[in-house]
């Protein structure tokens, strides 16, 4: 990056942002569709992060820097040529440095809903371990706001993510707690994160109905486990997910739709995040 402005507040988010560039490079990619225009919204989204720098210090999760503010919420823009952003929602909890955003994992497979996960910022001491998040729905008109789950089942902040069905029938995403037993999300300091002790998977048809818990069979997911930011296949046949054991370290599987035939894809020393299944399988 060019841009450089010299003080212990800019150099902390070049250090975070050195540090989450491929992450939110490959976030924007998925979103727009676009590569060179996600390599401009990226490049638009550090500098604004550096000049808004002493209030993003306490923003330590760069992802509130797509999505964040003093009234953060979601926005649409042109792929086409950028244009104004249009605002769609604002999020009624507060800033994002307290806690509160809302975040955009993915637009229906007809193109006329998205769906984002909104962060309750916490009530207790720590306002990223006490943030609670649900998942809502709306028109990409910004009309028909619709929350389909409650507050408190999606994970912890880290840790959430809901993707689309191909056929749009279902939406994916992670609950706090282990499977068929689900309860609130303890966080683990020393990691430097809040990541729920134990998360599971799980279903819901985008009306709200329809909610049930995916449960992995492998020898991987015989104990307590957590699992990061699942997607779909391109014909919803199979998931894919970054699955970490409570013995093991964490790596990329896939499983069938039904959570069967649970197989390790990666196999190395580094945090392997947001898997993404090619466009033609």
């Amino acid at each position: 990056m060019t841009a450089s402005i010299e003080s212990p507040a800019s150099a902390w988010v070049e250090s975070v942002f050195a540090a989450n560039e491929r992450r939110l490079g490959q976030f924007l990619v998925q979103m727009v569709r676009d590569r060179a225009v996600a390599e401009d919204l990226l490049q638009d989204t550090f500098v604004a992060a550096l000049q808004g720098r002493d209030r993003w210090a306490e923003a330590d999760d760069p992802a509130a820097w797509l999505f964040g503010g003093d009234d953060p919420g979601v926005f649409s823009v042109s792929a086409i040529d950028g244009g104004d952003p249009v605002r769609l929602t604002t999020n009624p909890f507060g800033s994002t440095p307290e806690g509160a955003a809302d975040e955009p994992t993915g637009v229906s497979p007809d193109g006329n809903r998205f769906l984002f996960i909104r962060f309750q910022r916490g009530k207790g001491g720590d306002r990223v371990a006490d943030t609670t998040s649900a998942l809502f729905i709306e028109n990409m008109d910004g009309t028909g706001l619709r929350r389909i789950t409650p507050y408190g089942l999606t994970a912890a902040q880290k840790e959430v993510w809901a993707a689309w069905s191909p056929d749009g029938r279902e939406i994916l995403s992670v609950a706090a707690g282990r499977a068929g037993h689900p309860g609130p999300v303890t966080c683990c300091a020393t990691i430097g994160a809040c990541l729920a002790t134990r998360s599971h998977l799980f279903v819901i048809h985008p009306d709200g109905s329809g909610l049930h818990t995916i449960t992995l069979q492998g020898s991987a997911a015989t104990g307590d486990y957590r699992v990061l930011q699942p997607s779909w296949s391109p014909d919803g046949s199979k998931i894919v997910f970054g699955l970490w054991p409570s013995d093991a370290g964490e790596h990329i599987y896939t499983a069938n739709a039904d959570g069967s035939d649970l197989t390790q894809i990666t196999d190395d020393p580094y945090f392997d995040y947001a898997p993404r299944w090619g466009r033609w399988g």
